[in-house]
């Protein structure tokens, strides 16, 4: 199945310095499978979402499933 993946920020660099790809996963693949693909652990990534809705690592994935994910922000007072 198809995937499209969206970065933001530095997490771009992990995507080829592309903003979004495609990738194909296997049926059942989840949001864990993603991050393993990626070589990205869970710990850099702050937010996951799956169609414009939060998601965690268990979510399954569905072919044509538009994927965000985005970095731990700091700053602030």
């Amino acid at each position: 199945m198809k995937i499209y993946v969206k970065a933001y920020g530095i997490l771009q660099r992990h995507l080829g310095s592309k903003k979004e790809v495609e990738l194909c996963l296997g049926q059942g693949s989840t949001i864990a499978t993603l991050f393993r693909k990626l070589k990205k652990p869970k710990s850099e990534i702050w937010m996951v979402s799956v169609n414009g809705k939060i998601a965690n690592e268990n979510t399954i994935l569905n072919d044509g499933d538009a994927v965000g994910i985005f970095e731990p922000v700091g700053g602030g007072k």
